[in-house]
């Protein structure tokens, strides 16, 4: 009887125990798909976001985030002039370990697939090193090497009232003459804005269905 006993606790405890491993298991992949894409504290990145920029404080640049994942991000771009757009996407790899930023497009309607360089994102590698004080070889089309400079707040209002106030990380080239501001979030690291050969900020986010 004892050793019945002894026995049916015993695969009591492991179920329990197997039930406890699956709850763990399932809040953490709830808890990390939680966290991707989120700019801020609540608005989340995916497929239908606009992301509006503005180049030298004149010319509309426009992203339409196509697809939004860990893996692979797509977005088509768009400058002021309709004819004057292109598709870009980026591979699990890039978006990991992409070595290289790309930031100028070509201004026709065709589709880049990035394996080795992202665009509007920085690679989670570099930033990772970026935030633990290292500096960074990274070719961006304007300097090759990058360090961290500091934190700030990069804040703006939103078409639809919704005011944005983003925790960033500030890096500088070597000469610090120019800057790049990335969203402090390795799960979403955006560029929100550089000021290099030329200015470029993000001022506004919108949602659309595509």
């Amino acid at each position: 009887m004892g050793f019945r006993g002894n026995y049916r606790n015993r695969i009591i405890m492991k179920h329990k125990t197997k039930q406890c491993l699956y709850l763990i298991a399932f809040s953490i992949l709830l808890f990390s798909c939680g966290s991707i894409g989120k700019l801020g504290n609540s608005t989340k990145i995916e497929r239908g976001t606009i992301l509006k920029y503005i180049v030298n404080e004149a010319s509309p640049y426009d992203v339409y985030v196509r697809a939004f994942e860990k893996d692979s991000i797509e977005f088509k771009y768009q400058f002021d002039d309709p004819e004057a757009w292109g598709i870009i996407q980026m591979n699990d790899w890039a978006l990991e370990f992409g070595p290289n930023l790309k930031n100028y497009f070509p201004e026709y309607q065709e589709t880049l697939n990035l394996e080795e360089q992202t665009a509007v994102w920085v690679a989670r590698d570099i930033f990772r090193k970026l935030k633990q004080g290292m500096e960074v070889g990274m070719s961006t089309g304007f300097a090759n090497s990058w360090k961290l400079k500091g934190s700030e707040t990069y804040s703006f209002e939103a078409s639809d009232g919704e005011n944005y106030d983003l925790p960033v990380i500030v890096i500088t080239d070597a000469t610090e003459s120019q800057e790049i501001w990335i969203h402090d979030d390795i799960d979403n690291p955006l560029i929100v804005m550089m000021m290099v050969d030329f200015r470029i900020e993000l001022v506004d986010v919108s949602f659309t269905s595509l």
